[in-house]
């Protein structure tokens, strides 16, 4: 539950969203996630996560072999407005990896989210609302070549 807060702390400054969720509803989404209720828990957490505005930033977690995590705050917009995609917020945090000047993916390291390949222009936004994790966070792993 104290990554949720810190997720949600992320997201929208606050914890108000988590802690307002009624006592039936903390237990359900805790319930869920022990009995791996993918549809419960979805139930719950779906108003968690979805909110009019853009979250402040979004809460994510990279894994790079043998390196620390990175766990820093990315907002989903650039200062112009424009929404991010992954290749975007993977070039501004571990440049050296992905770096400006190679635009041909087979170049760049894997990218993997839930056992999966995403395309490296999928936006940023959507892999917050659909590929997070129970804990709040978006976890990325880098598979160096």
């Amino acid at each position: 539950m104290s990554m949720m807060k810190e997720a949600d702390h992320l997201k929208y400054g606050s914890t108000k969203k988590l802690m307002s969720l009624s006592k039936q509803d903390q237990l359900s989404l805790w319930e869920s996630i022990i009995s791996d209720n993918h549809d419960r828990f979805w139930e719950v957490n779906k108003p968690l996560i979805l909110s009019d505005s853009l979250p402040k930033f979004i809460p994510l977690r990279i894994y790079i072999d043998n390196q620390p995590v990175i766990q820093d705050p990315v907002a989903p917009c650039d200062s112009t407005g424009r929404q991010l995609v992954l290749l975007d917020v993977l070039r501004l945090l571990i440049p050296e990896n992905f770096p400006a000047d190679v635009d041909d993916p087979t170049r760049l390291p894997k990218v993997i989210i839930h056992g999966i390949e995403p395309g490296l222009d999928v936006p940023f936004i959507w892999l917050s609302r659909n590929a997070i994790y129970s804990d709040g966070f978006l976890h990325i792993v880098i598979r160096l070549k």
